[in-house]
């Protein structure tokens, strides 16, 4: 071809070299590149001027740039050359490929691989390379990797195998069958013989390994017992992985096989001699525990842990958690002894408390020693610990028993000796020697015998029980060293010392002031302090005595229960020193009147009880010989008891109950005698009343009565009333305020019964707030209709204690608008004359306010006319007891006459209450009183009838 053909000829494929992809040329047959496609340079670096003509050949390496020349020149050659020493030749009979390496600009190599074939024109040749380098790479290194696993197979000393889970194949190499003890080819490659070889107890875990690696991880390792050639299982190790699909399901299962039968053996006689010792050190309860410092391994054995508190070894344990569990007031000690021994040392032994984590603690002993190496550098430490709890609280406890028992011995306030069987005395403490007057040098050197009252029969007794039994207590005479007796409570015990000697010891108590104090005590706990007679609680023990024989004797007794009718009206005004000599004369009296088989007793302020034993067989006669004692018991106590030449007639009320053998409770038979009292009192008092069965029932009625007063207020059931009191013409200047009781089922009741019944229960207190309340509303009513009163309202005497009852009045009259003046308070003269002093503060502040006082019920009680002259008083109250006789009875007529008089002098204004005569009212005018108030000129009513009468009258 000449050389203008060729350059046509390389014009026109110019353009067409543009469009094939990757990376085209034409060259001849020389090597010499002509044409050069755009991809070169973007592969190579290399622009077309650097390749064009046979400078491409010399990118290529040596080794194989001859093997491109020697295929360049037979291609054109020969459309099918002989002869190729790069890679393998196309079939075609017109194209042919090889690759090589070549040179890019960066310095880097690339492998291209051709697709080349002859033109139409022998002598030129089309060429397309195209870049493998990756590819090539890849390849070379599955071969290096192929290379270097058939060397590492060849020098290992497992066995390989290899499942294909799909297909149930398996694939064991001759390593493996060698490890079972086979030839190659004894041993076939079958599944179902190789799992036949896997011990039972394996089988499972072998089989579960795809289904389990679902859960954890593509590799596993697990090891296994099968059966070798020789007959005897031994054990294996097999490591691998499973290879999975993209559906999660296992395809492949690939390993190695091991022989680990040495090291199992190894182990389990390691974990055979680790038992053991194991089992030794918990026989002794040691825990033992090492250490290597360069690597900080600990090992310790379940025992230690148990030391600690573990049952289970805690996840972490090092010297900080260890020093974590040492009681805090060791920890210092305990660290300090560590160190200690660590900095030379080398040995320590010490006892510390640990904290368990159940807060408990415990003692440990722990021992043991650092050790060092040759150039003096700390190599590992050992030890042990040991629990010493019980040993530790056994010493504790011994120290503590010796010490209480010196301390109790030398601080006892009881007398303590201890003697030899021969009466030596080898101790004696500080109370001993106080109590027998010597020093314990002096005691030692006496026998005991010295200090025994031998006129005290009681010793022998003792001694007897004591050399019987080993023991003995009991109460004997001994003599101090000055000889001088005392009574003693003494106790002794015989017992065995550390050498085996019989010591007594003896234990002893000067009881003199505790037999007096007994005897006081037991005055006290059965006999009234203030007369000497017995007590309820003695009354009661001898009641139940008397019911005991009764039912052997059948006799008949009674039970006395004496009440004082005005006992309270004299210790109110003479006082309670002039009251407690009053019934220690009445004690006296009842003595004197009785015999000596019969009880006296004091059950309350002036309660008498007395027991009157055997009166009768027959119940007739037991009743009239009761009653024969009750009348002499009522008249001695009528009888005037005279103190510092002053007479006092007291009176009592007396209540009989039998006791017969058919009772059997003395609590019931003193309530029938207390019932049968209160009917006497009731009666009218100074009355004798024996008890009837239907008196019970009544005390029931009286008792409910006493409940209900206590909810009258709040049901409505209490409404007021007045009675008027006139002047000498009969015009009204004055009202009394009385209250009355509607009881729903038993009717009106009267003041009489009710008002001492709200006394006892608290009700008078509501009451009284009541009736002062509605009283003051009713001097406004009457001031605002334009006939103003004053108005008297009875003040009871716990209502006048309370300690506000001033201030209440002034509220009361503040709240309902009132004029003081208007208000009079009735108060009794016992009363007044209690706690004299704060009577009248209080009084003399009510009136500086004014409110008006008057003494209800005068002449009836035992008033000081001393007191009289001192409270600020506005009016006297004849009681009606004295007008009903008048004029008629002179000695009434008197005393009329004689408190008109005095309240005159004393400029106090003067009432008679309970007229219901002319006669009478024409004397109370003629001796001078102010006003009169009864029946004569009305009774009590309504208050709003009355309201209707006076304020249209």
């Amino acid at each position: 071809m000449t050389n203008r053909t060729r350059h046509l000829f390389l014009e026109s494929y110019a353009s067409v070299l543009e469009c094939l992809p990757e990376m085209p040329c034409v060259m001849d047959s020389s090597g010499q590149m002509l044409l050069v496609g755009p991809q070169w340079h973007e592969i190579t670096g290399w622009s077309a001027a650097e390749l064009l003509g046979k400078k491409w050949l010399g990118l290529i390496p040596e080794n194989n740039r001859t093997a491109v020349q020697s295929t360049l020149q037979a291609i054109v050659t020969s459309s099918n050359p002989t002869a190729s020493t790069l890679s393998s030749a196309s079939t075609s009979d017109t194209s042919h490929t090889f690759t090589h390496r070549i040179r890019c600009k960066d310095a880097s190599h690339k492998w291209l691989a051709w697709t080349i074939r002859p033109l139409s024109h022998a002598e030129l040749i089309i060429g397309q390379a195209r870049d493998i380098t990756a590819q090539t790479l890849q390849n070379r290194q599955r071969e290096l990797d192929a290379i270097r696993l058939e060397r590492a197979v060849r020098g290992m000393q497992e066995g390989l195998w290899e499942w294909d889970i799909v297909t149930d194949e398996t694939f064991v190499s001759a390593r493996f069958k060698e490890l079972l003890g086979f030839a190659d080819d004894e041993l076939p490659s079958d599944k179902t013989a190789l799992l036949a070889r896997i011990h039972p107890d394996d089988l499972q875990r072998a089989l579960e390994l795809p289904e389990r690696g679902k859960q954890h991880s593509v590799t596993y390792d697990l090891e296994l017992r099968m059966l070798p050639k020789t007959g005897d299982y031994r054990w294996y190790r097999s490591r691998g992985l499973i290879e999975w699909d993209a559906r999660g399901e296992p395809v492949r299962q690939t390993g190695c096989l091991s022989d680990i039968t040495q090291r199992k053996l190894a182990e389990q006689r390691q974990h055979e001699n680790d038992q053991r010792l194991n089992f030794a050190l918990e026989a002794t309860e040691f825990g033992d525990w090492s250490m290597d410092i360069s690597s900080n391994v600990l090992v310790r054995s379940l025992q230690h842990d148990r030391c600690f508190g573990y049952d289970e070894p805690p996840a972490v344990w090092n010297y900080k958690s260890f020093m974590d569990h040492i009681h805090p007031d060791d920890r210092a000690m305990v660290h300090e002894e560590y160190v200690g021994a660590m900095k030379g040392k080398g040995d320590f032994d010490v006892e510390m408390r640990v904290v368990w984590p159940d807060q408990t603690t415990h003692w440990l002993w722990s021992k043991g020693r650092f050790y060092f190496d040759r150039a003096g550098q700390l190599e590992r430490v050992a030890g042990f610990v040991v629990e010493i709890t019980k040993k530790r609280l056994e010493e504790i406890a011994l120290a503590e028993t010796e010490g209480r028992y010196k301390l109790l011995f030398d601080n006892n306030l009881d007398g303590i000796i201890q003697t030899t069987v021969d009466s030596e005395i080898l101790a004696a403490n500080p109370a001993a020697c106080a109590i027998l007057g010597a020093s314990e040098s002096t005691l030692i050197q006496c026998k005991s015998r010295r200090f025994v009252d031998e006129d005290d029969d009681r010793h022998a007794a003792f001694a007897e029980a004591l050399y019987r039994d080993g023991n003995a207590r009991g109460n004997v005479l001994l003599r101090r060293l000055d000889g001088s007796r005392f009574d003693a409570d003494v106790s002794s015990s015989v017992y065995k010392d550390f050498s085996q000697k019989t010591i007594l010891s003896f234990t002893f108590r000067d009881v003199t002031a505790q037999k007096k104090a007994e005897a006081a005590i037991h005055q006290l706990a059965f006999y009234d302090p203030l007369t000497g007679l017995a007590n309820r609680r003695l009354l009661i023990d001898r009641m139940r005595q008397l019911l005991a024989s009764t039912k052997r004797t059948e006799c008949i007794s009674s039970v006395f229960f004496i009440d004082l009718d005005f006992f309270k009206s004299v210790n109110d005004a003479r006082g309670h020193a002039v009251g407690d000599v009053l019934l220690k004369m009445v004690a006296a009296r009842l003595t004197d009147l009785l015999r000596d088989g019969d009880t006296v007793a004091r059950i309350g302020g002036d309660e008498f009880v007395v027991l009157a034993t055997n009166l009768s067989s027959n119940r007739k006669e037991g009743i009239e010989q009761a009653e024969l004692v009750a009348e002499k018991i009522r008249a001695a106590m009528c009888l005037p008891f005279v103190i510092d030449d002053a007479g006092y007639n007291l009176g009592c009320s007396i209540g009989i109950t039998l006791l017969t053998k058919d009772d059997d409770n003395a609590d019931d038979l003193l309530r029938e005698a207390d019932t049968a009292m209160y009917r006497a009192k009731e009666a009218g008092r100074n009355r004798v009343m024996l008890y009837e069965p239907g008196m019970h029932k009544d005390a029931l009625e009286h008792l409910s009565l006493k409940n209900d007063v206590l909810n009258a207020l709040s049901r409505n059931e209490i409404s007021m009333h007045i009675q008027p009191q006139v002047d000498h013409s009969g015009n009204t200047i004055g009202a009394e305020l009385l209250m009355r009781w509607h009881h729903p089922r038993r009717g009106m009741i009267s003041p009489a019964t009710f008002i001492p019944m709200a006394e006892q229960t608290g009700a008078i207190l509501a009451l009284g707030d009541f009736a002062l309340d509605y009283g003051c509303r009713l001097i406004v009513r009457l001031a605002q209709a334009g006939r103003p009163l004053p108005i008297s309202i009875n003040i009871s005497p716990r209502q006048f204690k309370r300690d506000d009852f001033a201030q209440r009045i002034f509220q009361v009259l503040e709240q309902t608008g009132a004029t003081a003046s208007s208000l009079v308070l009735e108060l009794t003269e016992g009363l007044l004359i209690d706690n004299i002093d704060s009577t009248i503060k209080m009084m003399t502040t009510l009136a500086d306010a004014g409110v008006r006082f008057s003494i209800d019920d005068f002449g009836t009680g035992y008033s000081s006319l001393a007191y009289i002259r001192r409270l600020p008083l506005h009016e006297l109250k004849i009681d009606r007891s004295f007008v009903k006789s008048i004029p008629a009875d002179a000695d009434e007529t008197a005393i009329v006459q004689t408190i008109t008089a005095m309240a005159k002098n004393l400029d106090l204004r003067v009432v008679a209450e309970g007229v219901e005569t002319i006669e009478q009212a024409q004397f109370l005018i003629a001796a001078g009183c102010d006003a009169m108030q009864g029946y004569l000129y009305s009774r009590p009513m309504d208050v709003e009838q009355w309201l209707m009468h006076h304020l249209t009258s």
